[in-house]
């Protein structure tokens, strides 16, 4: 009792003497001109709190320091009232409580405060960009950066750096980070309306082919099993791989006693024949490259010779086609394909177009004696080649073209290589820059078919058979839920301009080196080294479940029906690429930041009328996939950024790297159909509309 007593006159002290505020008691705020005036003072001025008398409680003033401590050393991480107190050994509510009555204010607030303390230093005293400041002071985003300057200060960030002086560096990222910050936060309309019987074919293009590599890497068996993983989920038709004639497969090119050991690619032709694939053969030697980014490679192989000792290379193709048509017989040959690479490091040495042009009949000529049907085209073609100002100039794609045209064989197929870059103003240095071109694919695309016709070789068709945004093995963006939009984005848009999409590389386990110890590491596959199925994977997998009738295609969806009153919709909100981004190395993309690289981050609401449906009972199922459902590094970042996990901690993580899917039912009147979605930046959606 005396215990309680003492305590009672202790709490009535504190209330008193002000230490303890009441519930009801209303903060005020400060007029703005008051914050702004005052804003260079509060760089070094301490934060205020409610402090116990001295010596009447040692442990809360212990437990004070210890906050003070741990936030003043990790205000820069991202921290939790959670993480705090389970360092602390408390509740997440008491030390809520807790803060409130010695601070005078929530968690949240007084971490924002000592941010902003840092932040405005760095404002005053440095040049850095706002970006960077907002980044290395644990803001999660510029947009809250300049919402908790303008709610303390008044001001945004560049307003303050002016006004105190300071001179900006990167003034073109600050210029689009502040132009989207002015933006209404509001969500931009999409409006849809079309009719249940106005279709056409749907061309899966992007269905037709997967690229995997090397031949030798089918010898390892985790190869093997992410292609199967890869083709139950995306059904693909064709698996493309190059060097065939390779040392590890026990294939010796200089045996000039013409005898060959084909049983490694026997076993490789068995494994995709007995799972229902076709072989896509390269039949180049390109090296093994893998790029941290441009000009930078982590591995990069001695590019070996193309042409071998001629009469070694006829007998090698024709006894290595006489057993495939002994062992696989004419008719499975002639559902394969065979590609002839171009080493384009050679691509302006003098004579180095005829002699392409000669292997290339005498391989055609080989391959068409045993098996006819084989579908042979060749030369991967990069897109950096095919814009030139001048079509004429003298090593231009339409030259070449040209020449080619003129030759006694032509290609099945014309195959060409896409990656999001393009070259110098010296034309000289391929994948030097990346490309700013939102529909650069497309483009490129339009342009190669425009340079087939020029030059006379229409109508050889075009087949895209290696593609990505980068070729970067170590860029963040290709494990983010940017890259599942991109894909979408860009597969719309080229929806039926060629038969053949190939998307290269199929598993992060293409890329692997010894770097790459953790679950993500910017590797530009469709499903992680530890089989979690990125967002890249997934926009797959959506598109391959559309329909095969098309209602209707625009810039943000796709709407296909099976003719029997059922409906698919697949919608992307894919945000433009910015200064940050182009400005920033990338295997230097800052995985916490990513919204920082992108020169809006807005939410795109989409509504669809459908009319001419049958009245009834539907029901809607959604998928969707965004930064809060199954986003891998938000994902990773929740378990730390851990690099050693258990084999249970990755069954978790490919469950929440999966698509939130929601399900509803609806009754439909008036023969109109109408669905509202509103979607989260760089978000990717599949709905399917089944009729009950």
């Amino acid at each position: 009792m005396d215990c309680f007593l003492y305590f009672v006159l202790w709490w009535s002290n504190l209330r008193c003497c002000g230490m303890i505020k009441s519930t009801n008691e209303k903060k005020r705020k400060r007029p703005v001109e008051d914050r702004e005036k005052t804003a260079k003072s509060h760089i070094f001025r301490k934060e205020e709190r409610s402090i116990p008398e001295a010596g009447k409680n040692v442990q809360i003033e212990e437990r004070l320091r210890q906050i003070d401590h741990y936030i003043s050393t990790d205000y820069t991480q991202p921290l939790r009232l959670e993480d705090l107190a389970e360092k602390l050994y408390l509740s997440p509510g008491y030390l809520a409580r807790f803060f409130k009555k010695y601070y005078g204010k929530n968690f949240s607030e007084y971490l924002t405060e000592v941010r902003l303390k840092h932040a405005i230093s760095d404002l005053a005293d440095t040049d850095e960009s706002v970006i960077r400041i907002a980044c290395d002071n644990g803001f999660t985003s510029l947009a809250a950066f300049n919402r908790a300057m303008k709610a303390v200060y008044g001001v945004t960030p560049t307003v303050f750096r002016k006004k105190n002086g300071a001179e900006k560096k990167n003034k073109l990222v600050e210029k689009e980070a502040e132009t989207r910050q002015e933006k209404t936060e509001a969500p931009e309309k999409f409006r849809i309306s079309c009719t249940a019987t106005e279709m056409g074919k749907l061309q899966k293009s992007w269905q037709d082919t997967i690229n995997i590599g090397a031949a030798a890497d089918f010898l390892q068996s985790e190869i093997r099993d992410h292609l199967l993983e890869l083709s139950a989920m995306l059904g693909f038709r064709y698996v493309r791989f190059r060097d065939v004639f390779s040392e590890e497969l026990l294939v010796d090119t200089k045996e000039a006693a013409g005898v060959f050991n084909f049983s490694k690619l026997d076993m490789i032709f068995d494994f995709l024949l007995e799972h229902h694939l076709k072989p896509h053969i390269e039949l180049g030697r390109k090296p093994r490259r893998l790029f941290r980014t441009v000009g930078n490679s982590l591995l990069q192989e001695k590019t070996v010779p193309s042409e071998y000792e001629k009469t070694v290379y006829e007998k090698l193709l024709h006894t290595l086609l006489q057993h495939l048509l002994r062992r696989y017989r004419k008719k499975e040959l002639s559902t394969w394909r065979m590609e002839l690479w171009m080493d384009d490091s050679t691509w302006e040495q003098p004579g180095s177009w005829e002699l392409y042009f000669e292997q290339f009949e005498l391989t055609r000529s080989i391959i068409k004696q045993y098996a006819e049907g084989i579908a042979f085209g060749g030369c991967c073609l990069r897109n950096d080649f095919m814009i030139q100002e001048d079509p004429q100039e003298e090593y231009s794609c339409m030259r070449f073209l040209q020449k080619w045209a003129f030759r006694s064989r032509q290609p099945d197929f014309l195959s060409i290589t896409f990656f999001g870059y393009e070259r110098d103003q010296t034309q000289r240095d391929g994948f030097s820059r990346r490309t700013e071109d939102p529909s650069a694919m497309l483009h490129n695309l339009q342009r190669m078919k425009e340079l087939v016709r020029m030059a006379g070789m229409d109508p050889v068709p075009i087949y895209v058979t290696e593609w990505n945004l980068t070729v970067s093995d170590r860029n963040y963006m290709n494990d983010s839920c940017f890259k599942g939009a991109y894909i979408i984005k860009n597969m719309l848009e080229i929806c039926g301009e060629s038969e053949c999409l190939a998307y290269y590389p199929g598993s992060d386990r293409l890329s692997e080196y010894y770097d790459s110890e953790g679950p993500f590491y910017g590797g530009s596959g469709l499903i992680s080294k530890d089989s979690v199925v990125k967002p890249a994977g997934y926009a797959f997998l959506f598109l391959n479940q559309m329909y095969e009738w098309c209602l209707e295609k625009e810039e943000h969806f796709l709407l296909s029906t099976d003719r029997m009153d059922s409906y698919s919709v697949i919608c992307h909100n894919q945000q433009s690429l910015g200064a940050a981004y182009y400005q920033t190395k990338e295997n230097e993309i800052d995985r916490d930041s990513m919204e920082l690289y992108f020169e809006d981050t807005r939410r795109l609401r989409l509504s669809l009328e459908l009319a001419d449906v049958k009245n009834g009972w539907y029901q809607i199922k959604t998928w969707r996939l965004n930064r809060q459902y199954g986003d891998p590094l938000q994902n990773w970042k929740q378990l730390g950024y851990e690099n050693e996990l258990t084999q249970k901690d990755f069954q978790y993580l490919r469950h929440i790297c999966e698509p939130k899917l929601t399900i509803e039912k609806r009754e439909i009147s008036g023969n109109l159909l109408t669905v509202e979605l509103c979607l989260e930046p760089n978000e990717i959606s599949f709905m399917q509309i089944l009729k009950c």
